[in-house]
């Protein structure tokens, strides 16, 4: 009976006839299900809690309403405090714009997610860079509800890429400036990363007991410091509490400076101080310079030192090539200006002996005074090629041009038979070292002087040309012509048993040249030779 009185049928199961078996079940249902909905929220709080990136809920006016453990930790807050403030509290002011925009075009509907590198202020007044995904969660109608950010800290890669950037900046503007140019724009650099308006760069003497102020920052300059600047040298034994750094051989960072027992006065018009921080340059145990910044808005951190070490060492490896190259170049104006005074002095010298040889020649009868005019005019194509390379910019090349017309004119100009001769140069532009200039001089003197002394032997107009051209790879052409009498069939230039044609071809050999004697309407000379 107990078995009947037990027993289920059919109509207990239909809607509206409910038993306590139903009633049980679906409270089990339900409290699985609660239990499932806690289970799952708590794994969702602890992935959103434990997340390694900053999560954030913001409502329709851009307030927090939600914000993970990470990002707290990131900004400097509790949860509970960020959740009293919006991300615009805490932008950094350069990029509140843009937040702004970015934050309208969410809740307007002209963007569905936007993604944007900003900084924001922590709460310890430190800056810190971010990577921000911010993306709308709207309603069916379409309207704005609220939005989830993700937030990344990106500082440290921020500063790996400033640091390449800034290397690669300072080595292009060494390049075209000058030392002085340098450290300041490297202190203008660190004072933009670090927040910091004043900068000075110091060199450590090499008896680590003087210091030598280089260069202040330009807003220094320009905003808070009216001290004497450049090359105003400090004792370190004097020296203020910025000067540990080489005393302790190890970066300085003062972040109450007030507070500090053992500063020692400012000079006069220097900037107040109120935190600074100072790093040394070291080389092999010594201290070769010292960076220092002060006055930045918050504290200065480990990072900063960080940024300012980098910096400041490679601002030194470039300065000291900077001041090597400046050397270098001081050293070569130097051997410049004596070189010129060498060629100028030789010149001197040489013109001496042709006023002696000059001098000579007049108290000598006939046949010795063209002996004499002969060897003045061979020295004189020498001072003449000292004399161009005197002028020249480069010194190590001589204006062909220029020293061929001077030489030709003194040719021209001592001859008697100079003024009844038409002269035409048809030199290119090309440029000799003082090995070929001079034996090329030789020959010229020489083979023009053959022209003025026997191509016109009864008078009259005459025309010379003289040409240079190149025609190759260090290989030039000379042609020496005139509309003389020409030379007889008989007469062999290379056996000519004369001074002045054993000198052409002895100096022809030296250029490696071959010449060749042509009877067409007077004389021409072609001599084909390379420069040495």
């Amino acid at each position: 009976m107990g078995g009947e009185a037990s027993r289920l049928t059919c109509s207990d199961l239909e809607p509206g006839g409910g038993t306590m078996i139903d009633e049980g079940y679906e409270t089990a249902q339900r409290r699985t299900m609660q239990e499932a909905l806690r289970k799952s929220e708590e794994k969702f709080r602890a992935v959103f809690n434990n997340a390694g990136v900053g999560i954030a809920v913001l409502d329709s006016s851009g307030r927090f309403v939600e914000a993970n453990s990470t990002l707290a930790d990131m900004l400097g807050y509790t949860r509970e405090e960020l959740l009293e403030l919006t991300p615009l509290d805490l932008t950094h002011p350069d990029d509140l714009d843009k937040s702004r925009e970015n934050l309208d075009s969410l809740v307007s509907g002209r963007a569905v997610s936007y993604q944007v590198e900003k900084r924001y202020i922590r709460k310890d007044g430190r800056t810190i860079w971010a990577d921000v995904a911010v993306t709308a969660i709207r309603n069916s109608r379409g309207e704005h509800q609220a939005s989830i950010g993700v937030i990344s800290d990106v500082s440290k890669r921020k500063r790996s890429d400033d640091f390449l950037r800034l290397r690669l900046e300072l080595l292009q503007f060494a390049a075209s400036h000058s030392l002085d140019e340098l450290l300041r724009k490297t202190l203008d650099e660190v004072g933009f990363l670090t927040e910091s308006p004043i900068g000075f760069y110091h060199f450590v003497e090499n008896d680590q007991e003087t210091l030598s102020l280089q260069a202040w920052s330009t807003r220094t300059t320009k905003e808070f410091c009216s001290a004497e600047a450049k090359s105003r040298h400090y004792s370190i034994a004097r020296a203020g509490v910025w000067a540990d750094c080489v005393r302790d051989g190890k970066p300085v960072i003062h972040n109450d400076y007030e507070s500090l027992p053992h500063r020692k006065g400012l000079p006069e018009g220097h900037a107040p101080v109120i935190r600074e921080l100072i790093v040394p340059i070291m080389r092999s145990g010594r201290t070769k310079a010292i960076l220092g910044l002060g006055n930045k808005p918050s504290d200065y951190t480990h990072e900063d030192v960080e940024t300012v070490a980098y910096l400041a060492d490679v601002a030194w490896e470039i300065a000291e090539r900077k001041k090597a190259e400046e050397q270098v170049k001081a050293s070569l104006r130097e051997k410049d200006i004596l070189l010129r005074e060498i060629h100028h002095r030789v010149k001197n010298n040489l013109a001496l002996i042709c006023s002696l040889l000059t001098l000579q020649a007049g108290r000598a009868d006939t046949a010795h005074r063209k002996l004499f005019e002969a060897l003045e005019t061979r020295v004189m194509s020498m001072a003449l090629a000292h004399e161009n390379l005197y002028k020249s910019e480069g010194m190590a090349d001589l204006n062909v041009g220029e020293y061929i017309g001077g030489l030709i004119n003194h040719l021209v100009g001592s001859t008697d038979l100079g003024r009844s001769v038409l002269l035409s140069k048809d030199i290119h532009n090309v440029s000799f070292g003082l090995d070929t200039a001079i034996p090329l001089g030789f020959i010229l003197t020489e083979l023009v002087s053959n022209c003025l002394k026997h191509a016109f032997p009864h008078g009259g107009e005459g025309e010379i040309g003289i040409s240079l051209k190149s025609i190759g790879e260090k290989k030039f052409e000379l042609v020496v012509k005139d509309n003389g009498v020409g030379i007889s069939e008989e007469t062999d230039l290379k056996n000519a048993q004369s001074l002045g044609m054993d000198l052409v071809d002895a100096f022809a050999t030296k250029l490696k040249g071959r010449m060749e004697v042509l009877r067409e309407n007077g004389t021409i000379v072609r001599l084909e030779f390379k420069e040495i």
